[in-house]
Protein backbone atom coordinates (compact mmCIF):
# COMPACT_ATOMS: atom_id res chain seq x y z
CA UNK A 1 0.00 0.00 0.00
CA UNK A 2 1.89 3.35 -1.62
CA UNK A 3 1.44 5.98 1.77
CA UNK A 4 -1.19 8.68 1.05
CA UNK A 5 0.35 11.25 3.36
CA UNK A 6 4.26 12.06 4.12
CA UNK A 7 2.97 12.82 7.73
CA UNK A 8 6.05 11.88 10.06
CA UNK A 9 5.15 10.03 13.09
CA UNK A 10 7.31 9.23 16.42
CA UNK A 11 5.68 6.36 18.80
CA UNK A 12 7.65 6.95 21.92
CA UNK A 13 7.02 3.97 23.98
CA UNK A 14 6.57 4.26 27.54
CA UNK A 15 7.85 1.68 29.78
CA UNK A 16 11.35 1.05 30.59
CA UNK A 17 12.81 -2.44 30.92
CA UNK A 18 16.17 -3.46 32.83
CA UNK A 19 17.93 -5.08 30.04
CA UNK A 20 18.17 -4.82 26.09
CA UNK A 21 14.83 -6.29 24.95
CA UNK A 22 12.46 -5.84 22.52
CA UNK A 23 12.99 -1.74 20.53
CA UNK A 24 9.04 -1.68 21.07
CA UNK A 25 7.76 -2.47 24.75
CA UNK A 26 5.14 -4.78 24.19
CA UNK A 27 3.99 -6.63 21.04
CA UNK A 28 0.91 -4.74 21.06
CA UNK A 29 2.61 -1.02 20.36
CA UNK A 30 4.67 -2.94 17.65
CA UNK A 31 2.08 -3.97 15.87
CA UNK A 32 0.36 -0.55 16.37
CA UNK A 33 3.65 0.87 14.89
CA UNK A 34 3.32 -1.65 11.82
CA UNK A 35 0.15 -0.68 11.04
CA UNK A 36 0.13 3.00 10.88
CA UNK A 37 3.71 2.54 8.36
CA UNK A 38 1.52 1.82 5.58
CA UNK A 39 -0.10 5.35 5.97
CA UNK A 40 2.46 7.60 7.37
CA UNK A 41 6.56 7.49 8.06
CA UNK A 42 7.08 5.84 11.33
CA UNK A 43 9.89 6.55 13.44
CA UNK A 44 10.19 4.90 17.05
CA UNK A 45 12.37 6.17 20.02
CA UNK A 46 12.98 3.97 23.04
CA UNK A 47 14.68 4.41 26.17
CA UNK A 48 16.23 1.93 28.63
CA UNK A 49 18.30 0.99 31.26
CA UNK A 50 21.24 -1.60 30.46
CA UNK A 51 22.84 -2.54 34.27
CA UNK A 52 26.00 -3.97 31.88
CA UNK A 53 26.28 -0.94 30.32
CA UNK A 54 29.85 0.23 30.32
CA UNK A 55 29.61 3.85 29.26
CA UNK A 56 26.64 6.32 30.83
CA UNK A 57 24.64 5.48 27.52
CA UNK A 58 24.60 4.51 24.30
CA UNK A 59 22.75 5.86 21.00
CA UNK A 60 21.48 3.56 18.48
CA UNK A 61 19.75 3.87 15.48
CA UNK A 62 18.25 1.40 12.51
CA UNK A 63 16.11 0.28 9.86
CA UNK A 64 13.35 -2.35 11.06
CA UNK A 65 10.58 -3.15 8.89
CA UNK A 66 10.04 0.15 7.90
CA UNK A 67 10.47 1.88 10.98
CA UNK A 68 13.29 4.08 11.76
CA UNK A 69 14.37 2.92 15.07
CA UNK A 70 16.20 4.66 17.94
CA UNK A 71 17.31 3.43 20.78
CA UNK A 72 19.02 5.07 23.79
CA UNK A 73 20.46 2.43 26.48
CA UNK A 74 21.82 3.91 29.55
CA UNK A 75 23.49 2.65 32.93
CA UNK A 76 21.59 2.72 35.92
CA UNK A 77 22.41 4.85 38.67
CA UNK A 78 23.06 4.61 42.31
CA UNK A 79 19.57 3.91 44.15
CA UNK A 80 19.97 6.11 46.77
CA UNK A 81 16.65 6.02 48.92
CA UNK A 82 14.89 8.80 48.76
CA UNK A 83 16.02 10.57 45.85
CA UNK A 84 15.77 7.47 43.00
CA UNK A 85 12.29 8.82 41.81
CA UNK A 86 14.14 12.44 41.46
CA UNK A 87 17.09 11.08 39.71
CA UNK A 88 15.15 8.84 37.23
CA UNK A 89 13.04 11.78 36.29
CA UNK A 90 16.49 14.08 35.57
CA UNK A 91 18.33 11.18 33.66
CA UNK A 92 15.28 10.54 31.49
CA UNK A 93 14.56 14.08 31.15
CA UNK A 94 18.20 14.83 29.83
CA UNK A 95 17.82 11.57 27.73
CA UNK A 96 14.73 12.18 26.01
CA UNK A 97 16.50 15.79 24.77
CA UNK A 98 19.00 13.70 23.27
CA UNK A 99 17.01 10.92 21.90
CA UNK A 100 15.16 13.64 20.23
CA UNK A 101 17.40 15.30 18.64
CA UNK A 102 19.15 12.10 17.03
CA UNK A 103 15.38 11.64 15.92
CA UNK A 104 15.40 14.71 14.10
CA UNK A 105 19.12 14.56 12.42
CA UNK A 106 17.99 10.78 11.18
CA UNK A 107 14.28 11.06 10.68
CA UNK A 108 13.17 14.64 10.51
CA UNK A 109 11.24 17.01 12.77
CA UNK A 110 8.03 14.54 13.15
CA UNK A 111 4.41 15.96 12.67
CA UNK A 112 2.69 13.96 15.29
CA UNK A 113 4.05 12.16 18.45
CA UNK A 114 2.35 9.04 19.49
CA UNK A 115 3.40 8.61 23.37
CA UNK A 116 2.11 5.05 23.92
CA UNK A 117 1.80 3.68 27.44
CA UNK A 118 1.39 5.64 30.93
CA UNK A 119 5.38 6.60 30.25
CA UNK A 120 8.47 7.57 33.42
CA UNK A 121 7.85 10.89 34.91
CA UNK A 122 11.01 12.40 32.81
CA UNK A 123 9.39 11.62 29.48
CA UNK A 124 5.94 13.73 30.88
CA UNK A 125 8.43 16.48 31.96
CA UNK A 126 9.84 16.48 28.57
CA UNK A 127 6.74 16.26 26.56
CA UNK A 128 5.49 19.50 28.82
CA UNK A 129 8.16 21.60 28.10
CA UNK A 130 9.69 20.78 25.08
CA UNK A 131 6.90 19.51 22.10
CA UNK A 132 5.85 23.27 22.23
CA UNK A 133 3.43 23.01 18.82
CA UNK A 134 4.13 19.66 18.11
CA UNK A 135 0.64 17.34 19.07
CA UNK A 136 0.74 14.05 20.63
CA UNK A 137 -1.26 11.44 20.91
CA UNK A 138 -1.53 9.16 24.34
CA UNK A 139 -2.03 5.08 23.59
CA UNK A 140 -2.74 3.52 27.00
CA UNK A 141 -3.36 0.13 26.96
CA UNK A 142 -2.96 -0.68 31.04
CA UNK A 143 -5.27 -2.26 33.27
CA UNK A 144 -4.35 -0.73 36.65
CA UNK A 145 -6.85 1.85 36.07
CA UNK A 146 -9.76 -0.79 36.76
CA UNK A 147 -10.75 -0.60 40.53
CA UNK A 148 -10.51 -4.52 40.33
CA UNK A 149 -6.13 -3.89 39.95
CA UNK A 150 -5.84 -0.74 42.31
CA UNK A 151 -2.78 0.17 40.95
CA UNK A 152 -3.59 3.27 40.12
CA UNK A 153 -2.17 5.26 43.06
CA UNK A 154 0.38 7.76 44.30
CA UNK A 155 0.46 11.34 44.17
CA UNK A 156 3.55 11.77 41.68
CA UNK A 157 1.82 9.02 39.70
CA UNK A 158 -1.61 10.84 39.32
CA UNK A 159 -0.57 13.88 39.06
CA UNK A 160 1.81 13.66 36.06
CA UNK A 161 -0.72 11.47 34.47
CA UNK A 162 -3.47 14.05 34.86
CA UNK A 163 -0.63 16.45 33.01
CA UNK A 164 0.23 14.06 30.24
CA UNK A 165 -3.71 13.42 29.47
CA UNK A 166 -4.37 17.13 30.22
CA UNK A 167 -2.02 18.50 27.18
CA UNK A 168 -2.80 14.94 24.79
CA UNK A 169 -4.10 16.27 21.60
CA UNK A 170 -6.56 12.76 22.07
CA UNK A 171 -6.40 9.95 24.18
CA UNK A 172 -6.58 6.49 22.44
CA UNK A 173 -7.93 3.06 24.71
CA UNK A 174 -8.47 -0.18 23.62
CA UNK A 175 -11.80 -0.82 25.23
CA UNK A 176 -14.39 1.57 25.96
CA UNK A 177 -14.13 -0.41 29.47
CA UNK A 178 -11.12 1.59 29.97
CA UNK A 179 -12.05 4.76 28.96
CA UNK A 180 -14.65 4.50 31.44
CA UNK A 181 -12.26 3.29 34.00
CA UNK A 182 -10.35 6.28 33.50
CA UNK A 183 -12.89 8.90 33.45
CA UNK A 184 -13.47 7.43 36.91
CA UNK A 185 -10.49 8.73 37.93
CA UNK A 186 -11.21 12.13 36.90
CA UNK A 187 -8.69 11.90 33.65
CA UNK A 188 -10.46 13.13 30.49
CA UNK A 189 -9.73 13.96 27.12
CA UNK A 190 -10.80 13.41 23.37
CA UNK A 191 -11.08 9.22 23.56
CA UNK A 192 -10.65 7.26 20.84
CA UNK A 193 -11.23 3.46 21.34
CA UNK A 194 -9.23 1.68 18.92
CA UNK A 195 -8.67 -1.89 18.83
CA UNK A 196 -5.35 -3.90 19.39
CA UNK A 197 -4.24 -5.32 16.19
CA UNK A 198 -3.83 -9.06 14.83
CA UNK A 199 -1.65 -10.16 12.49
CA UNK A 200 -4.32 -11.83 10.52
CA UNK A 201 -1.31 -13.62 8.12
CA UNK A 202 0.27 -15.40 10.62
CA UNK A 203 -3.00 -16.51 12.59
CA UNK A 204 -5.03 -18.06 10.05
CA UNK A 205 -8.01 -20.56 10.39
CA UNK A 206 -6.36 -23.35 8.47
CA UNK A 207 -7.04 -26.30 11.24
CA UNK A 208 -5.04 -28.63 12.97
CA UNK A 209 -6.35 -31.43 14.41
CA UNK A 210 -4.33 -32.79 17.82
CA UNK A 211 -2.73 -36.14 18.26
CA UNK A 212 -5.21 -38.55 20.65
CA UNK A 213 -8.37 -37.51 19.45
CA UNK A 214 -9.34 -35.51 22.36
CA UNK A 215 -10.96 -31.72 22.65
CA UNK A 216 -8.03 -28.95 23.06
CA UNK A 217 -9.14 -26.24 25.31
CA UNK A 218 -6.08 -23.63 24.63
CA UNK A 219 -4.89 -20.78 27.52
CA UNK A 220 -2.17 -18.43 26.74
CA UNK A 221 -0.90 -15.87 28.98
CA UNK A 222 2.07 -14.77 30.99
CA UNK A 223 0.63 -16.56 34.24
CA UNK A 224 -0.16 -13.36 36.14
CA UNK A 225 -1.95 -13.42 39.22
CA UNK A 226 -5.24 -11.37 37.58
CA UNK A 227 -5.27 -14.42 35.08
CA UNK A 228 -6.68 -16.54 37.91
CA UNK A 229 -5.14 -19.83 36.50
CA UNK A 230 -5.71 -21.61 39.86
CA UNK A 231 -9.23 -21.00 39.36
CA UNK A 232 -8.81 -22.50 35.77
CA UNK A 233 -7.34 -25.69 37.16
CA UNK A 234 -9.73 -26.13 39.56
CA UNK A 235 -12.80 -25.86 37.04
CA UNK A 236 -10.70 -28.15 34.97
CA UNK A 237 -10.65 -30.38 37.83
CA UNK A 238 -14.51 -30.14 38.42
CA UNK A 239 -15.00 -31.41 34.47
CA UNK A 240 -12.89 -33.70 34.64
CA UNK A 241 -14.70 -35.81 37.19
CA UNK A 242 -17.48 -36.33 34.59
CA UNK A 243 -15.71 -36.42 31.15
CA UNK A 244 -12.48 -37.39 30.00
CA UNK A 245 -11.80 -36.40 26.27
CA UNK A 246 -10.27 -33.11 26.58
CA UNK A 247 -7.11 -31.44 27.41
CA UNK A 248 -6.27 -28.20 28.86
CA UNK A 249 -2.72 -26.95 27.33
CA UNK A 250 -1.25 -24.04 29.06
CA UNK A 251 1.28 -21.57 27.15
CA UNK A 252 3.21 -19.17 28.42
CA UNK A 253 5.53 -18.67 31.70
CA UNK A 254 5.33 -16.77 34.81
CA UNK A 255 7.35 -16.56 38.64
CA UNK A 256 3.86 -18.74 39.28
CA UNK A 257 4.70 -21.23 37.24
CA UNK A 258 5.77 -23.77 39.34
CA UNK A 259 3.36 -22.98 41.87
CA UNK A 260 0.85 -23.87 39.45
CA UNK A 261 2.24 -27.07 38.39
CA UNK A 262 2.04 -28.51 42.08
CA UNK A 263 -1.46 -26.88 42.19
CA UNK A 264 -2.73 -29.25 39.20
CA UNK A 265 -0.46 -32.34 40.37
CA UNK A 266 -2.56 -31.90 43.82
CA UNK A 267 -5.92 -32.08 41.70
CA UNK A 268 -4.49 -34.92 39.80
CA UNK A 269 -4.28 -33.62 36.79
CA UNK A 270 -1.20 -32.87 35.88
CA UNK A 271 0.27 -34.74 32.64
CA UNK A 272 -2.96 -36.16 32.55
CA UNK A 273 -5.80 -33.30 31.77
CA UNK A 274 -3.63 -30.42 31.99
CA UNK A 275 -0.26 -29.65 30.27
CA UNK A 276 2.19 -27.27 31.04
CA UNK A 277 4.26 -25.91 27.67
CA UNK A 278 6.19 -23.08 29.08
CA UNK A 279 6.90 -19.78 27.00
CA UNK A 280 6.60 -20.06 22.80
CA UNK A 281 7.14 -17.58 20.09
CA UNK A 282 4.50 -15.58 18.20
CA UNK A 283 4.75 -18.08 15.61
CA UNK A 284 4.53 -21.38 18.00
CA UNK A 285 1.54 -20.30 19.54
CA UNK A 286 0.04 -19.57 16.53
CA UNK A 287 0.30 -23.05 15.85
CA UNK A 288 -1.35 -24.25 19.37
CA UNK A 289 -4.05 -21.79 18.37
CA UNK A 290 -4.91 -24.08 14.75
CA UNK A 291 -4.43 -27.02 17.35
CA UNK A 292 -7.48 -25.62 19.34
CA UNK A 293 -10.82 -26.63 19.61
CA UNK A 294 -11.69 -23.37 21.73
CA UNK A 295 -10.04 -20.96 23.56
CA UNK A 296 -9.91 -19.71 27.72
CA UNK A 297 -9.49 -16.64 29.58
CA UNK A 298 -10.52 -17.08 33.23
CA UNK A 299 -9.67 -13.36 34.06
CA UNK A 300 -10.27 -11.46 37.62
CA UNK A 301 -9.77 -8.34 35.31
CA UNK A 302 -8.65 -7.54 32.08
CA UNK A 303 -8.49 -4.46 29.50
CA UNK A 304 -8.60 -5.82 25.73
CA UNK A 305 -6.31 -9.08 25.83
CA UNK A 306 -4.47 -9.24 22.24
CA UNK A 307 -4.98 -13.36 22.29
CA UNK A 308 -8.87 -12.75 22.06
CA UNK A 309 -8.44 -11.36 18.54
CA UNK A 310 -5.76 -14.20 17.88
CA UNK A 311 -8.18 -16.62 18.77
CA UNK A 312 -11.24 -14.75 16.54
CA UNK A 313 -8.04 -14.42 13.52
CA UNK A 314 -7.72 -18.71 13.82
CA UNK A 315 -11.65 -18.87 13.51
CA UNK A 316 -11.68 -20.71 17.13
CA UNK A 317 -14.52 -19.45 19.79
CA UNK A 318 -13.54 -18.70 22.97
CA UNK A 319 -14.62 -18.42 26.87
CA UNK A 320 -13.89 -15.59 29.15
CA UNK A 321 -14.39 -13.50 31.57
CA UNK A 322 -17.38 -10.77 31.94
CA UNK A 323 -14.75 -8.04 32.58
CA UNK A 324 -13.25 -5.00 31.48
CA UNK A 325 -13.35 -4.60 27.49
CA UNK A 326 -13.67 -8.45 26.93
CA UNK A 327 -17.72 -8.40 26.60
CA UNK A 328 -17.21 -5.71 23.99
CA UNK A 329 -15.98 -8.37 21.81
CA UNK A 330 -17.28 -11.92 23.07
CA UNK A 331 -20.58 -12.63 22.34
CA UNK A 332 -22.90 -15.56 21.33
CA UNK A 333 -21.66 -15.60 17.97
CA UNK A 334 -17.92 -16.15 18.89
CA UNK A 335 -18.06 -17.59 22.49
CA UNK A 336 -19.30 -17.50 26.02
CA UNK A 337 -19.16 -15.36 28.94
CA UNK A 338 -18.43 -16.38 32.35
CA UNK A 339 -18.63 -13.88 36.05
CA UNK A 340 -14.80 -13.74 37.32
CA UNK A 341 -14.16 -16.20 39.47
CA UNK A 342 -17.09 -18.53 39.21
CA UNK A 343 -15.51 -22.04 39.10
CA UNK A 344 -19.04 -23.95 38.82
CA UNK A 345 -19.91 -21.97 35.87
CA UNK A 346 -16.84 -22.11 34.16
CA UNK A 347 -16.84 -25.83 34.59
CA UNK A 348 -20.65 -25.63 33.20
CA UNK A 349 -19.25 -23.53 30.16
CA UNK A 350 -16.64 -25.61 29.05
CA UNK A 351 -18.69 -28.57 29.26
CA UNK A 352 -20.95 -26.81 26.99
CA UNK A 353 -18.52 -26.03 24.83
CA UNK A 354 -17.18 -28.96 24.50
CA UNK A 355 -20.13 -29.96 23.19
CA UNK A 356 -20.71 -27.40 20.41
CA UNK A 357 -17.32 -25.75 19.79
CA UNK A 358 -17.82 -27.70 16.52
CA UNK A 359 -21.06 -24.84 15.95
CA UNK A 360 -19.60 -21.98 15.67
CA UNK A 361 -18.88 -20.57 12.25
CA UNK A 362 -15.29 -20.21 12.01
CA UNK A 363 -15.45 -17.80 8.98
CA UNK A 364 -17.69 -15.58 10.66
CA UNK A 365 -15.31 -15.46 13.49
CA UNK A 366 -12.45 -14.78 11.47
CA UNK A 367 -14.19 -12.15 9.48
CA UNK A 368 -15.17 -10.57 12.95
CA UNK A 369 -11.62 -9.91 13.73
CA UNK A 370 -10.67 -9.20 10.15
CA UNK A 371 -13.24 -6.15 10.58
CA UNK A 372 -12.21 -4.99 14.32
CA UNK A 373 -8.29 -6.03 14.47
CA UNK A 374 -7.06 -6.05 11.10
CA UNK A 375 -3.86 -3.97 10.67
CA UNK A 376 -5.33 -2.06 7.60
CA UNK A 377 -8.32 -1.20 9.99
CA UNK A 378 -6.07 -0.25 13.18
CA UNK A 379 -3.91 1.65 10.93
CA UNK A 380 -6.58 3.80 9.18
CA UNK A 381 -8.30 4.33 12.59
CA UNK A 382 -4.60 6.06 14.02
CA UNK A 383 -3.91 7.82 10.24
CA UNK A 384 -7.63 9.36 10.44
CA UNK A 385 -6.80 10.45 14.19
CA UNK A 386 -3.42 12.20 12.81
CA UNK A 387 -4.83 13.78 10.06
CA UNK A 388 -7.24 15.29 12.36
CA UNK A 389 -4.26 16.44 15.14
CA UNK A 390 -2.39 17.78 12.49
CA UNK A 391 -4.98 19.83 10.98
CA UNK A 392 -6.20 21.11 14.39
CA UNK A 393 -2.16 22.00 15.47
CA UNK A 394 -2.45 23.59 11.56
CA UNK A 395 -5.21 25.74 12.34
CA UNK A 396 -3.76 27.30 15.54
CA UNK A 397 -0.84 27.94 14.26
CA UNK A 398 -2.44 30.33 11.57
CA UNK A 399 -4.77 31.53 14.29
CA UNK A 400 -1.87 32.57 15.79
Amino acid sequence: MEKTNKLKVLFWPGWWYPSRLSPLSGVFIQRHAQAVVSFCEVAVLYITADPGLAKKHVIETASENGLRVTRIFFRPGTRVPGLAKLADLVRYYRLSRLGMQAVREDFGAPDILHVQVNPPLGLIAYLLAHTGRTPYVFSEHWSGYFPESGAYRGFFRKRFTRLLVGKARALTVVSRAAQKAMQRHGLENDFHVIANVVDLDLFTPAREKSVGGKKNILHVSGFNACKNIPGMLRAVKILSQKRDDFELHLVGDGPGRSDLEELAASLGILDRVVRFFGRKSEADVAGFMRRADFFLLFSDYENSPCVIGEAFATGIPVIATRTGGIPEHVHEGNGMLVEPGDEQGLARALDLMLEHSGDYDAKEIREYARQNFSPDVIGRSFYDLYLSMAAAAAKGRHEN
